[in-house]
């Protein structure tokens, strides 16, 4: 007797209901326990791992177990509808997670993963090994196999076009939401799927088999040579799927999704002449550009999330256009804000970071120092960068072991020497191992009773609430004591959009991050800032420098991987293009930081050419001009090198950037003389 229609359709509608619930997890757990929750993309990256050698192991013994099953109701059927319930809670759970810290939440997510996969595996291996069961010939095998991977496509295909239309529409301004939503209503349709196939499905022909051992299993596979290659190839395929589902959410909101758009300000360039498109405020909320070059289509959105407005009429956006040469219409949008630099002096040094990291002591410091006084001029800049604090978050001691007779000490060396003193703050943040974070939980910010985690970097790092008059008064004695007490005269502020990472019904973010921007301008006086990893508008005529590009590194470029631990690029190629495309900050909002350069060939692995590259852009575009390296082990050529790009950073003039055949061409006057830089950085 052949399948009927109607049986048919059931074990093809059980396909749907199981491979929605399998391509939700393949493809959207990852993204919801790191960028959601955020726990590290390597913690989870290992636990997806281990699951899958669990799996290895757990398939043949379910694989057993199920081929010794003996019940009125089948061999397949009580397994299938077991599992399918028991996993169907347990996907609830895992994309339900409770508000845990994050010890707990890692040990929450590897806990309810494994077993997602186990009662995952409960049902999957019945399902397909029902097939024999249910029919009589070999046609029937065939043609239900196909319904049944048609459809599992079918069900993957919904998770894949529907699941983040949904998070949004359920969840509003909350992906924890969203996802928690999505979760419950794919559980609820897998058990009614498995149901229905349950039901319809009977098993009406024997099928009796030698039941092997595991072991027996393996040593199978091992004795046959084809079966191996079976085996490869199937892992090889599960790889690549793993791969591409885990990946794709990654690749459509950072790379592609991110391609399109520009915060605050625009601009298309046809020759030298430009048209600019500039947003004048964004305390009301930040405007977000997306261009569409297919259909040359420009959209506006205004980030205002969650703030809650009075009523009447809103005023939506503030915008400046302008068509016209680069200087003429920059000029006149800065014009239009009212805003001029604080300083138009140029500020070169030295920094400690990118060579010694936080690996730095008084004794390394002093041997920089003494590096410097034959290298640098007076009234340079010589800055402490991260390692001098205990830990990030505890700023008003140093680190005993490293600096054990403290900063002010080093201050007047510095001093002394002929140069400005920098030290390295990350002020609005602090990270999970710090004095500030155990004994002071209530100045977290918190979403949904857990403090709001800001990054991985460190031993992960959490926003302070600035609506905590406590959080305010600890950071005026911070700055007090690195400025006045220590004496220092310029600090680097780091990671400052942790002050505002998202907004509330008072405020849009992004007025919380203009609110942050002039406390720091208060509490800094008239000392020196150097603002780092801040969003655009709100640092402009408030820090006196500012980061324009994303670290470089000691390599041309990232590794492709690292974008899934850090959210800050650290790459010396898309730092030279951030200074090119926004080079026309430099001297309207502030002197523009391009990041350190690098001249000295240990621990570098930048050719010749691209070193020269670097330094040069940073000399030409920038009003920051920092070397990284340990000067001290300087050669007479270094030396030498140092001593003409520093003359390019002080005396060039009329510097200009043009464009041809996907080639950049910096063209400027030196001594009277025209001289031109031609690269390809992309």
């Amino acid at each position: 007797m052949e399948l009927t229609l109607k049986q048919k359709t059931a074990f093809g509608i059980g396909a749907v209901g199981k491979d929605m619930v399998y391509a939700l997890s393949a493809s959207y757990v990852m993204y919801y326990y790191q960028d959601v929750l955020g726990l590290s993309a390597s913690f989870v990256g290992v636990v997806l791992m281990a699951a899958r050698f669990f799996d290895a192991f757990n398939d043949p013994f379910m694989g057993v177990l199920v081929a010794k099953t003996r019940t009125r109701w089948g061999r397949f059927r009580p397994w299938i509808f077991s599992g399918t319930l028991l996993n169907a809670l347990v996907l609830y759970a895992l994309f339900a997670a409770p508000v845990l810290d994050e010890a707990a939440l890692m040990v929450y997510f590897s806990v309810v993963y494994i077993l997602w996969g186990v009662t995952y595996t409960m049902m999957d291996i019945p399902y397909w090994s029902m097939i024999p069961a249910v029919t009589r010939t070999p046609k029937d095998r065939e043609n239900l196999s196909m319904v049944g991977r048609t459809c599992a496509g079918v069900g993957s295909a919904l998770i894949a076009m529907f699941t983040m239309l949904l998070v949004g529409a359920l969840g509003g301004d909350s992906e924890r939401a969203g996802f928690r939503w999505v979760a419950l209503i794919v559980a609820a349709i897998f058990a009614v799927t498995e149901l229905v196939c349950c039901i319809s499905m009977k098993e009406t022909t024997p099928s009796e088999m030698k039941t092997a051992t595991v072991k027996e299993m393996f040593s199978a596979l091992f004795r046959n040579d084809q079966a191996m290659v079976v085996v490869g190839s199937i892992v090889l395929i599960n790889s690549a799927l793993y791969l591409t589902s885990n990946f794709i959410i990654y690749f459509f909101k950072y790379d592609l999704g991110g391609a399109g758009w520009k915060a605050t300000y625009c601009y298309f360039r046809k020759g030298k002449q430009f048209r600019l498109v500039a947003s004048l405020d964004e305390k009301p909320g930040y405007t977000i550009l997306r261009y569409d070059s297919g259909k040359a289509l420009l959209t506006l959105e205004r980030d205002c999330a969650g703030v809650e407005h009075p009523g009447g009429s809103v005023a939506l956006f503030d915008l400046f256009f302008a068509e016209g040469g680069e200087t003429e219409v920059f000029d006149g949008w800065f014009q239009a804000m009212g805003i001029k630099p604080r300083t138009e002096k140029k500020l070169a040094g030295y920094s400690s970071w990118y060579n010694r990291y936080q690996d730095i002591t008084e004794d390394t410091i002093r041997e920089d120092l003494t590096g410097c006084r034959s290298l640098l001029c007076l009234g340079d800049l010589f800055q402490i960068d991260d390692g001098w604090e205990p830990k990030v978050g505890d700023w008003l001691e140093t680190d005993a072991q490293k600096f054990p007779h403290g900063l002010k000490g080093m201050v007047e060396e510095i001093h002394a020497a002929g140069f400005q003193a920098g030290l390295w703050l990350a002020p609005f943040v602090c990270e999970k191992d710090s004095a500030l974070f155990r004994q002071h939980s209530d100045w977290l910010l918190k979403v949904d009773g857990a403090p709001w985690c800001c990054g991985c970097n460190w031993s992960s790092f959490y926003a302070l609430d600035l609506d905590n008059p406590a959080v305010l008064d600890y950071l005026r004695r911070v700055f007090d004591r690195v400025l006045n007490d220590w004496g220092f005269d310029l600090v680097k502020l780091d990671f400052l959009y942790g002050a505002a990472p998202f907004g509330n019904a008072r405020e849009s973010r992004a007025a919380r991050m203009y609110r942050a921007m002039e406390l720091l301008r208060s509490w800094c006086g008239q000392k020196t800032i150097l603002g780092c990893g801040v969003p655009v508008m709100p640092a402009f005529g408030l820090v006196d420098y500012c980061r324009v590009s994303c670290d470089v590194g000691l390599d041309w470029d990232d590794v492709w991987y690292m974008r899934l631990f850090h959210r800050e690029r650290v790459s010396t190629k898309q730092a030279i293009n951030n200074t090119l495309f926004r080079r026309q900050l430099n001297g309207r909002a502030y002197g523009s930081d391009p990041d350190v350069f690098f001249l000295r060939e240990e621990n570098c692995k930048l050719t010749a050419e691209q070193k020269r590259t670097l330094a040069t852009v940073n000399a030409l575009l920038g009003n920051v001009f920092l070397t990284s390296d340990m000067p001290s082990h300087y050669t007479d050529a270094q030396r030498a090198e140092y001593r003409r790009l520093r003359t390019l950073f002080e005396h060039a003039t009329q510097v200009q950037v043009e464009t041809e055949n996907d080639r950049f061409y910096i063209r400027y006057l030196l001594d009277g003389t025209p001289q031109k830089l031609c690269f390809t950085p992309f």
